[in-house]
């Protein structure tokens, strides 16, 4: 196991498995610590607020192009289709 210290904070990280070269291990070495810095740096109420527009934006989004395909000539003939089955072909199922 190869061992990688990084020269900003003196943390030492293993790297477990080859990442294929030893530049690129190095530099996710050094990296590591500042990503970690910085998740602890956000805010509760920060990542409340992105959970809250991640949860209501789709369902925005949804009734968007609900609104939007309803108003699209034969829509009507297609949710008909969708809802509405047709029992005489179930009837007479085939395979072939």
């Amino acid at each position: 196991m190869k061992r990688y210290t990084n020269v900003r904070s003196d943390i030492t990280l293993p790297c477990t498995r080859e990442c294929g070269s030893a530049e690129l291990c190095r530099a996710v070495c050094d990296e590591a610590p500042s990503v970690i810095f910085l998740s602890r740096a956000i805010r509760e109420a920060d990542i409340l607020q992105v959970v809250y527009v991640t949860a209501v934006v789709p369902y925005i989004v949804l009734i968007v192009l609900l609104v939007w395909n309803v108003q699209l000539d034969g829509a009507w003939l297609g949710i008909q289709f969708y809802l509405i089955p047709e029992w005489s072909k179930l009837s007479s199922a085939k395979v072939r």
